[in-house]
């Protein structure tokens, strides 16, 4: 019903929203929860999340991207077309490219720090 009535409008040149075209501020509390490094027994690289400047960077497999907020847990890097989404009541970050969707797990601080340590 919502993308019938959407055309419509645009048919009718009436006022539309188009979704995710609002700007979503969040605070740089709201990242901290996010940062993190996040793996899968799916992909053979770990994904760190930082944040920086009050943006959210990703680094996976030697490359690094940037991530627009689109909502409170959903950003977009537009140029790859990589949306990711975070769950953080579940540690988890849901990263979804064309027609795959990887589920990753965030490590515990402790088991990041050990890892350092080897």
């Amino acid at each position: 019903m919502g993308m019938v009535l959407s055309r419509r409008k645009i048919c009718f040149n009436d006022d539309y929203t188009v979704p995710f075209s609002k700007a979503v501020a969040l605070q740089n509390s709201d990242l901290d929860k996010y940062t993190g490094t996040y793996s899968s027994n799916d992909l053979p690289f770990k994904v760190v999340c930082k944040k920086v400047n009050n943006r959210i960077i990703f680094d996976a497999a030697g490359k690094t991207m940037e991530a627009e907020p689109m909502g409170t847990t959903y950003f977009m890097n537009l140029k790859t077309g990589t949306f990711f989404e975070f769950v953080p009541d579940k540690d988890e970050l849901q990263i979804k490219e064309t027609d795959n969707v990887y589920y990753l797990h965030k490590k515990s601080n402790s088991a990041v720090y050990a890892n350092m340590l080897v």
